[in-house]
């Protein structure tokens, strides 16, 4: 149990991540489209 606690917890940690890179990139691709200054 405990383990399986573990392996979802670094799961989740990298689907944050990725999320998280994925966002970032979304928002300068709009940013070069546009040009916002934010």
């Amino acid at each position: 149990m405990l383990i399986g606690d573990f392996n979802f917890g670094d799961y989740d940690l990298k689907e944050q991540n990725i999320l998280a890179t994925y966002e970032n990139e979304v928002h300068d691709l709009w940013k070069d489209i546009y040009h916002l200054d934010q």
